[in-house]
């Protein structure tokens, strides 16, 4: 009963924090991806949505993306209702199912007390970190794919031949939401060989069935299958330290994001790299010496760092365009709420300590959450940060534009231009706010 309680007190903390957002409208990329998608809007045959890469997006442009699931869901809450409200509602709905199984993950690696266990969900529901994957509906792949592979990872765990068979489905279901789920199957080996139940003929499964989604995704993507159009152009040596400075981004986030902010340009010199080998190091050293006598400490570090392979180390094999998001760190959520469970649970200090640390973050979070309720918003505040942002200082003039004031999104689009004069579709909406200004002057 008082479990229950501690996980009804959190997912309501959560509920109350986000609904706020579910007035929004949508945002950035969403018109691409949702709202102006024939195959949302309209829709399309089901399997068309599996072998046509070009249902995801408006402009049938996919850049090295496999994620019918996220598409499909798109599609059924369109037609549940029409408009952001829905989706974005679907997405906190989501967001909350994923905490919920956080909760039965928790309990299954031991964590029966009920404070330990609602800290732990409370810290998942309302990091800051979250934000990003909770209220951008085209964040929606991050979403679902943490809900299949939790699904996948409580299925493995459950002894049983329709466990197994299911545990196989919703990895691959969470595959086919978001390429980043390839990482549950060392998850699910880890997890094993902690808990000295490493369950291989699962394993093998599992491994086959991400051999046959590699495939598929070839099959359906060509020569896209394999990263998002070459990446961000690095070469292997300044992709390593790029890669290694990225550590202390992600430390940082999750430890301390009062600072945190979207489409973050990552920088990097000498000593972010040696911190970040130094902090990978650690962190590695941590989870060999906690492997036997702290399980579940050992489990959350390595969840953390599991989850983060496929944006970090798996860029030498499939390349982003962007170096690091604040929804990378979504999964790795998971980990940090491992271990923060598995030590508020030694003693009443530990336990006060992480209460003070989420009812912080619940505030980070109140701050972040309503920045994302329109596009004009959310650039505002990444410019307020960084004002020579080229992603947002395009986002807010095409805003400027659309809202009829060509003067200003001029203004915006030549200082976007001459920071990154490559930026999609920038040259064409900068000649059309000055073909309008050519038009009023004669």
């Amino acid at each position: 009963m008082r479990s229950a309680a501690a996980l009804a007190l959190s997912l309501l903390a959560a509920a109350l924090v986000y609904g706020p957002t579910l007035g929004g409208d949508f945002v950035y990329d969403d018109p691409r991806f949702v709202s102006a998608n024939p195959a949302v809007e309209q829709g399309v045959p089901l399997a068309r949505y599996f072998t046509d890469p070009g249902t995801q997006a408006a402009d049938r442009s996919f850049g090295g993306l496999y994620r019918p699931l996220r598409t499909i869901s798109f599609r059924v809450v369109r037609l549940i209702g029409e408009g952001p409200a829905p989706q974005r509602a679907a997405n906190l709905l989501l967001h909350l199912l994923n905490g919920l199984l956080l909760f039965f993950v928790l309990r299954a690696f031991g964590c029966r007390s009920p404070i330990p266990a609602g800290l732990g969900v409370g810290l998942f529901l309302l990091h800051p970190a979250a934000v990003e994957a909770t209220a951008w509906i085209s964040s929606r792949g991050d979403l679902l794919a943490l809900t299949f592979g939790l699904f996948a990872l409580l299925l493995h765990l459950r002894p049983g031949f329709p466990a197994a068979t299911c545990s196989v489905a919703a990895f691959l279901a969470a595959l086919l939401s978001k390429e980043s789920a390839l990482f549950f199957p060392l998850a699910f080996l880890l997890m094993g060989a902690v808990r000295r139940e490493p369950r291989w003929r699962r394993l093998a499964a599992h491994a086959g069935i991400l051999v046959v989604y590699v495939l598929v995704r070839f099959e359906v993507l060509g020569t896209q299958a394999f990263g998002q159009e070459g990446g961000i152009g690095l070469g292997p040596a300044s992709l390593t330290a790029g890669l290694l400075s990225s550590g202390p981004y992600y430390a940082a986030l999750i430890l301390f994001p009062w600072w945190i902010s979207f489409e973050i340009r990552l920088v990097w010199d000498a000593a972010t790299v040696a911190g970040g080998f130094l902090l990978l190091s650690g962190v590695l050293a941590a989870i060999w010496v906690t492997r036997r006598r702290q399980p579940g400490v050992c489990i959350g570090l390595a969840f953390v760092v599991l989850a983060l392979l496929p944006v970090t180390a798996l860029q030498y094999l499939i390349p982003l365009k962007i170096m690091v998001a604040n929804r990378f760190a979504y999964p790795a959520l998971v980990g940090v709420s491992i271990l923060g469970a598995m030590l508020s649970g030694r003693g009443r200090k530990p336990a006060i300590l992480l209460t003070a640390v989420v009812s912080c973050f619940l505030l980070l979070t109140l701050r972040e959450a309503p920045k994302w309720v329109d596009s004009r918003r959310l650039w505002t505040s990444v410019l307020s940060r960084d004002p020579d942002n080229p992603v947002a200082l395009f986002g807010l003039g095409f805003d400027e534009l659309r809202a009829g004031d060509p003067r200003m999104a001029r203004d915006l689009l030549v200082r976007a231009a001459r920071i990154d004069p490559g930026y999609p579709k920038l040259a064409v909406c900068l000649g059309r706010a000055s073909q309008i200004l050519a038009g009023r002057s004669a």
